[in-house]
């Protein structure tokens, strides 16, 4: 199955790629296909052929069409891994990939009659990977159907909320409501394609929150590659910040107490000069410093002791 095409399939590839016509025998039907699925292109036609191969159309510049499978000299030919002919010369495509879909020609080259080509156009859908809200607090529960989302507020606060869902094909719908049903605007809407030809769409919306007071928001994703609709809940639960309450009640008493200790010690230091300028007779003594230590003054009439030593 893997060696090279004959001299008259190569030839009926040069014809196709120099743009020798060849007559189109249908209108290219639609099929449709599910990412990860078995496919099966038909070539219909009757005659016995002396060789038929499978190309799709590039939009490539550098390769206008590239060949998938091929018959010669009643021998199937497999051009790339996961796609062969069967015997109805049906090109079987296993293992869909968004990349996959595109205009594909089947050839045929008649021994009695003229060539032509019948075509078809392959479309491949996706079934969405994963829908999820980001802000859920526990990420195994975007598993689920819905999730809770505690938040710290100090008193009021304005939230957002992200809805995504990833790995689709067509395109879905996507909106917020509350569990009211009140519809709530996007503030923020997304969509980009992944590497696998798929696409992710995420949608943003901006709430206000206040502590105690709880609120559940749906997100409603809608599509054929959701298999009609999906929801996900997700309910805030908004409580105080006491935890930082604590800490400004610690910064406030440490706060007091230093202010109260450097208020006394000015106020000692102010009555400790009042006394010296009013009253000398009061002195302060000798290493207290700013504390409020006084001694009387001794009176001349008083008399010392004197300790002698008559060793």
């Amino acid at each position: 199955m893997d060696r090279k095409y004959g001299p008259v399939l190569l030839l009926v590839l040069a014809a196709s790629v120099c743009g020798l016509a060849m007559e189109v025998r249908n209108t290219a039907p639609i099929v449709r296909g599910w990412k990860g699925d078995d496919i099966r292109l038909p070539c219909n036609f009757e005659g016995e052929p002396e060789a038929v191969i499978w190309v799709k159309e590039s939009s490539s510049r550098e390769q206008r069409r590239t060949t998938k499978a091929g018959f010669l000299y009643g021998k199937f030919e497999s051009g790339e891994q996961g796609f062969h002919i069967d015997r109805n010369f049906s090109l079987v495509i296993t293992n869909l990939e968004v990349a996959d879909e595109g205009l594909y020609l089947c050839q045929v080259v008649m021994k009695n009659s003229e060539d032509f080509e019948l075509s078809n156009i392959l479309t491949v859908s996706s079934m969405a990977s994963a829908h999820t809200i980001e802000e859920c607090v526990d990420k195994t529960q975007s598993l689920q159907d819905w999730c809770t989302y505690q938040i710290i507020i100090p008193n009021t606060a304005t939230i957002n909320l992200t809805c995504v869902v990833s790995g689709f094909k067509p395109n879905i719908s996507m909106l917020w409501t509350e569990d009211s049903g009140t519809r709530q605007n996007s503030v923020v809407s997304r969509q980009k394609m992944l590497s696998d030809s798929t696409y992710e769409r995420s949608e943003t919306i901006s709430i206000s929150t206040e502590q105690g007071k709880e609120q559940t928001f749906v997100c409603i994703a809608t599509g054929d590659s959701l298999n009609g609709t999906s929801t996900k809940e997700i309910t805030l639960l908004p409580k105080s910040d006491q935890l930082s309450g604590k800490r400004d009640n610690v910064g406030f008493i440490v706060g007091l107490v230093i202010g109260v200790s450097v208020a006394v010690s000015i106020l000692f230091s102010l009555v400790g000069k009042f006394l010296q300028k009013y009253h000398p007779h009061f002195l302060p003594r000798k290493g207290c410093g700013w504390n409020p230590c006084w001694r009387r003054p001794k009176r001349v009439d008083e008399e010392e002791t004197v300790m002698l030593d008559f060793a």
